[in-house]
């Protein structure tokens, strides 16, 4: 889950450029989800806003992403 894109720009307006982190932390409460996706421009990103995302994703599921960039 992750905040709605616009069309072109995806969620760039929706992140403040001084503290990008604190709309991560919103939206993980927002969205009820350690794991938010959101897009700039064309780009895709992953925020794991909890130490228990970060182990289930990198250490338990490492195989499946570790041939990615």
């Amino acid at each position: 889950p992750g905040p709605p894109p616009k069309l072109l720009s995806g969620s760039t307006h929706q992140i403040p450029g001084t503290v990008p982190w604190a709309a991560f932390a919103e939206w993980s409460r927002q969205y009820g989800s350690a794991i938010i996706h959101y897009r700039v421009f064309c780009r895709h990103f992953i925020v794991l806003n909890s130490i228990k995302a970060v182990v289930a994703l990198l250490e338990h599921r490492s195989n499946i992403y570790s041939d990615r960039p």
